[in-house]
């Protein structure tokens, strides 16, 4: 599934992966939370998604996201390598 999204969509895609809401997201991208909400409903037709976190999960598959960091939790070890 390889979509072409604009430099705008790919802006909504990072900002909602940051866990932003509408509002914040039109302050950041300077226009109105009426307008994002009508691209997020446009982006969840055009990625095929249910929700905000399927919008991320696609950002991350199509690569506009970076890859997701590997977090190991205070006081644990990774596995040792075999």
């Amino acid at each position: 599934m390889r979509q072409d999204l604009s430099e705008r969509e790919i802006a909504i895609v990072r900002a909602l992966a940051q866990g932003l809401q509408s509002k914040e997201i039109a302050n950041a991208l300077d226009c109105n939370r009426t307008a994002i909400e009508f691209r997020i409903r446009l982006l969840f037709i055009k990625l095929e998604a249910r929700s905000r976190a399927q919008l991320v999960a696609r950002g991350y598959d199509l690569g506009v996201l970076p890859a997701a960091p590997n977090y190991v939790l205070a006081g644990h070890q990774p596995p040792a390598a075999i």
